[in-house]
């Protein structure tokens, strides 16, 4: 699969993001992804992939899975507590509202999401 060429290629100081001119890519170390939520004003709260550190992510559709941040640079293996498509859905779900909150987490909880990924 590409998830072993694209750890190789970024080791090698070969891998770009958006533009050859850049720097390359940094192979770091693997990571948790976590499901973050960030509360608006109106209470709505949206999701989002984060590192251990805080910084967005995406997750690559690759086996195994890797994380990338273009804002560190850098990409590597992601520590998944959830199934990559389940936890690539949820951070692409709309804003969850207030009022919407408590049927969310009856889902969360039936389908076994860990509570640390509920907002």
């Amino acid at each position: 699969d590409m998830a072993p060429l694209l750890a190789e290629i970024a080791k090698a100081g070969k891998l770009h993001h958006e533009d050859v001119q850049r720097p390359a890519l940094r192979f770091e170390e693997a990571a948790a992804i976590k499901l973050s939520w960030t509360l608006a004003e109106d209470g709505a709260q949206t999701p989002n992939l984060r590192l251990d550190d805080e910084t967005p992510t995406l997750l690559l559709r690759t086996e195994p899975a890797l994380w990338f941040s273009p804002a560190k640079g850098a990409l590597g293996y992601a520590k998944l507590d959830l199934a990559p498509a389940l936890l690539e859905r949820l951070a692409s779900a709309p804003p969850l509202r207030p009022e919407d909150l408590i049927g969310a987490e009856a889902v969360f909880d039936r389908l076994g999401i860990a509570k640390a990924h509920w907002p």
